[in-house]
């Protein structure tokens, strides 16, 4: 019984790990995604400019 106990702990943290870093990675898309359009719009800024 305990042991069984043990084993789902074990498989929920490593469920648990992978959704972590299933979540850091889509932050770390998003961010790229934002940063790129942001790049976007600041050229076409600096190109108005020059």
């Amino acid at each position: 019984m305990l042991k069984d106990t043990n084993e789902v702990l074990k498989s929920n943290e490593r469920k648990f790990n992978l959704s972590r870093r299933m979540l850091k990675a889509v932050l770390l898309l998003l961010i790229l995604l934002i940063v790129i359009l942001q790049f976007d719009h600041l050229t076409v800024l600096l190109k108005n400019i020059l």
